[in-house]
Formats: C-alpha cells, sequence, structure tokens
C-alpha cells in the first residue's frame, strides 16, 4: 500500500499541473514555483478581501455605552479594554486567511522563491510578510490588557458579546467618553 502511494506520488509529480489562481483548474503551470507563487498571490489576495468585510462590518458597528461593564476602571483601562478587545475581535474575524497568507509566505521563503518574486509580487510579499510579523505586537497588546485589567474585570467584560464581532473602536470611544490623550 505505502509503495503504490509513493509510485502514485512520484507519478502526480510528473504531470503538469493544471492550477489557476481563481481555482478553476484551467491554466497549466510549469513549474512548483509558479504554483506556489499563484497560492500566494490567492491568499494575498484572499486576507486582503477578508480584511476590507471585517472593517465594513465594524464601521457600523458601535457598542453603546453600558453594554461592557466598565465600572470600576480607570479611562485608561477602559481605553485599554475596548482598544485590545477591538483588536482580537480583528483578528479573529480575518485568522483563517492571515493563517493562509502566512503559510504562502513561509513556503515562498522556505522553498527559496523569495528572490525570484517579480517587482509587483515581491511589493505584496514585502507587506504580507509585515503582516504575519505584527502578530508581535497584538501579542504585546495582549500582555498589557492581561497586566492592566484586573482577572474579574476582564472576567465581567469578555462575557460581553458584543466584542465578539469587529466594532468601530473610534465611535465606540467616543460612546464610552474617554480620552484617547493621556493625562
Amino acid at each position: 500500500m505505502r509503495a503504490s502511494l509513493f509510485v502514485l506520488t512520484l507519478s502526480l509529480l510528473g504531470v503538469t499541473s493544471q492550477a489557476s489562481e481563481s481555482g478553476d483548474n484551467n491554466a497549466p503551470y510549469a513549474s512548483v514555483k509558479e504554483l506556489v507563487f499563484a497560492d500566494f498571490e490567492k491568499a494575498y489576495r484572499r486576507v486582503n478581501e477578508r480584511i476590507e468585510a471585517c472593517n465594513k462590518r465594524a464601521e457600523s458597528n458601535v457598542i453603546e455605552k453600558g453594554v461592557i461593564p466598565t465600572s470600576g476602571l480607570t479611562d485608561k483601562q477602559v481605553l485599554l479594554a475596548l482598544t485590545y478587545n477591538a483588536q482580537r475581535a480583528e483578528n479573529e474575524c480575518i485568522e483563517d486567511a492571515e493563517s493562509s497568507l502566512a503559510l504562502a509566505v513561509n513556503r515562498v521563503k522556505k522553498f527559496g522563491y523569495a528572490n525570484d518574486l517579480s517587482e509587483r509580487v515581491s511589493a505584496k510579499y514585502d507587506l504580507a510578510l509585515m503582516e504575519v510579523q505584527s502578530e508581535k505586537e497584538y501579542y504585546q497588546m495582549k500582555l498589557k490588557y492581561l497586566q492592566g485589567i484586573p482577572p474579574t474585570h476582564r472576567a465581567r467584560i469578555e462575557k460581553s458579546d458584543a466584542l465578539d464581532a469587529p466594532f468601530n473602536l473610534s465611535k465606540t470611544i467616543d460612546e464610552y467618553g474617554v480620552s484617547i490623550l493621556d493625562k
């Protein structure tokens, strides 16, 4: 069984792949490199489409004052809680598309194709690489949230379903009447 699977795999590798960027399998590719680049472009488009859709959802979603329990928190803590949860909701909204992009970026790099990118694709690759690397900023924000909001308050805040969907952070901050400027 294992040997026949190996033979099947080898024979499939010998066949010219038939896959297009749109996934309709009509465009022939001459190399693994072309397939990797096509997968990268598809993942890049997908993450940008998802970001746009999530931003559109967030645009009109303003969390009204009182929906999130903030009593006992300073304005700075409220701002931190809103900012972190806005970022978390956005990350969750684009997570699957972003994961596909991270894998595609990793393939380009791992297979040694990063230097072979066309100028147009190279710019996208650089932006995608920055996006993947910006995850560190999210974890820094999460750490500030975990350290800056007492556990009992976090538990109450995180029970709010309103924080699960992307929301308009700027308008929600205005709704809660907190200043974004340090006092």
